[in-house]
């Protein structure tokens, strides 16, 4: 991805979840942090859209790709394979004999994540899931259209 667009796989920030009170909570609210803002960001678009503030078919392009963009970051990020954020999720969900597991198998899972992504079957995997995702947004804008 980043020899086509000039962005992707961006170092994963060092968490020490020792730190937290309560590790594995801990680690679920810093991992789901990442695609909460990208969905906030995509629902902020998306009500500004509904709201026509502006005539501008560059402000509307923008504001359309921010919604499609975020939305597919947000829902790619919470596949559960490593290096992804639904990884340390699910990870985090397990029994901690089970968690160690996961995490001594992580880079075979990456290599599952890989493999997925050359062979475009990605695609199959993250279509119904960004389906889901636009739904959910339309949902929040036209209730908060309702409202306003």
């Amino acid at each position: 991805m980043i020899f086509v667009v000039g962005f992707g796989w961006a170092k994963p920030v060092p968490i020490n979840p020792l730190y937290f009170k309560n590790r594995k909570l801990g680690t679920i609210i810093v991992s789901i942090a990442g695609p909460l803002t990208n969905f906030l960001i995509a629902t902020i678009s998306a009500i500004l859209l509904s709201l026509n503030i502006s005539s501008n078919t560059i402000i509307i392009s923008i504001l359309q790709l921010t919604i499609i963009y975020n939305i597919v970051l947000g829902v790619f990020n919470l596949i559960p394979l490593p290096p992804l954020d639904g990884s340390k999720i699910i990870a985090s969900l397990l029994p901690d004999k089970y968690e160690a597991l996961f995490y001594k198998h992580e880079k075979y899972l990456y290599g599952i994540l890989l493999l997925l992504l050359i062979t475009g079957t990605m695609k199959n995997i993250l279509n119904p899931l960004l389906y889901f995702g636009i739904s959910l947004v339309n949902k929040i804008i036209l209730t908060i259209s309702n409202i306003i």
